[in-house]
């Protein structure tokens, strides 16, 4: 009896609000009723009038009035059921009915089954304020945070970021260990590990157009060939993705820029590098090879110690290399380098069906999305070096000397031959490379793509 009394008080202060208190019909004065209720789980305002319960209300023929719902703890807001037809947003909890007619409406809350929390360690050696960890790496974490909870009832994704914190050849081990359950690494970054990974990274006459078409060719080289799969199997690690830099450029320091064999030999300190790839093409070049982290590389730079270093454009943003370097020559058949991101095997096991599939779906698209992002950081960090160095050059060896070009080509192919060295399993990876670096660098849309002046768009799933 209570009850009834509180709804007809409220009914009465509505009905006054409105003016117009009529029958439970068109009462042939131009007014109509509008029935509300809701399910367990919130509560309605009408016009800014809490209901305490099914309310009956009556309104003049053509009056919009506000409907709120809100629900519970533990609840969600569904949509608006019954008469519908002149609600502005039936599955907007704010929203409007028109009265045109008399109506009757339901506001549907459902029970929300409390989210798992799924956090992760995600590990990267790149600082925060690199592109490719503040847009990258952050594209790929909030893609797979927000996919899982639109497309999953029962979970969420909380990450837990380490820029920077580990030198690029312990965040393998750590990964693998599960201290971090995800990680940032190279297979060259893991000496004696990964040997077939090694093959991609020498020198060659290939194509190696920019950093997309490298990284296309990269994940496609691994998705193909199964040695390669096999060898990570054996490392209890769930393979991500892979991607690449772009090809390479020698960036020297002041009165040491290199156009030809001559100037390699006339050097007075090593030139750095990154992998030992790089290390032997420095070296067939005719100068001396340092294979240091970035950390030591910045301090030899400091010192005086290093002529340059073979490496993509970026590093002179993101590390802050600008300082040192004045000058860069394009030499795209000396380098490659390969970036893998993986996951703690029984961290990937851990994880529910549903959340593995999105992870997957993401990882298919980003050696892609990876690739362009590097195409245009590098471009950008190119033009940082124009903008920034007050005395910068940039010489393209293949276009402005073609001989010239081929000499250090020649000076550098016996090492492919070396590392495959009779062995049929490196020959065919080999043959597989160069067969994929050609198709992803002669065949639309891979081949036709440029970079813009912003970044690439984030990859978006139906």
């Amino acid at each position: 009896m209570a009850r009834v009394i509180i709804f007809l008080v409220v009914v009465a202060l509505i009905a006054g609000m409105v003016g117009c208190v009529g029958g439970d019909g068109n009462d042939g004065g131009g007014s109509y009723t509008l029935i509300i209720d809701f399910t367990a789980g919130g509560t309605v305002t009408v016009d800014d009038v809490p209901l305490p319960g099914k309310a009956i209300l009556n309104y003049d023929a053509g009056t919009v009035v506000s409907l709120n719902a809100t629900p519970s703890v533990g609840y969600r807001f569904v949509n608006w059921i019954g008469n519908v037809s002149t609600i502005a947003d039936v599955n907007a909890a704010s929203t409007t009915i028109t009265m045109n007619d008399n109506y009757s409406i339901t506001a549907n809350f459902n029970y929300v089954v409390p989210r798992t929390v799924i956090e992760l360690d995600f590990l990267t050696f790149w600082p925060s304020t690199d592109f490719q960890a503040a847009i990258g790496h952050k594209a790929w974490m909030d893609t797979i945070a927000a996919r899982v909870l639109a497309e999953t009832d029962n979970y969420e994704i909380s990450w837990n970021v380490f820029y920077g914190t580990e030198q690029p050849p312990e965040i393998y081990s750590l990964v693998r260990d599960g201290v971090y359950d995800i990680g940032v690494t190279s297979p060259t970054y893991c000496p004696g590990i990964f040997h077939l990974w090694e093959g991609p990274e020498y020198p060659g006459d290939l194509y190696r157009n920019n950093a997309y078409t490298m990284s296309m060719a990269i994940q496609a080289l691994y998705d193909e060939f199964t040695p390669l799969q096999d060898e990570m199997a054996a490392q209890n690690l769930k393979v991500m993705h892979f991607w690449s830099t772009g090809p390479g450029y020698l960036l020297m320091t002041e009165g040491n820029d290199v156009t030809s064999l001559e100037d390699f030999e006339a050097l007075p300190h090593p030139i750095r590098a990154t992998n030992p790839a790089s290390v032997l093409t420095i070296e067939a070049l005719g100068a001396e090879a340092l294979k240091v982290p970035m950390g030591i590389a910045l301090e030899n730079f400091e010192a005086g110690l290093l002529s340059g270093t073979l490496m993509p454009t970026d590093v002179l943003k993101g590390f802050g290399l600008d300082a040192y370097v004045k000058h860069c020559t394009f030499a795209p058949f000396s380098y490659q380098f390969v970036f893998m991101k993986v996951m703690n095997e029984a961290a990937w096991n851990a994880l529910p069906a549903d959340v593995q599939t999105i992870f997957n779906e993401v990882n298919e698209a980003w050696p892609a999305y990876y690739g362009q992002l590097r195409t245009w950081g590098e471009a950008d960090g190119l033009q940082y070096c124009y903008d920034t160095i007050t005395v910068f050059t940039y010489y393209d060896l293949p276009n402005e000397n073609p001989e010239e070009y081929q000499n250090w080509v020649d000076a550098t192919f016996h090492l492919i031959d070396d590392w495959i060295g009779g062995d049929a399993t490196r020959q065919a990876l080999w043959d597989k490379f160069v067969e994929l670096d050609e198709y992803y660098a002669t065949t639309p849309p891979y081949s036709t793509w440029i970079p813009g002046t912003s970044p690439p768009l984030v990859p978006t799933f139906p």
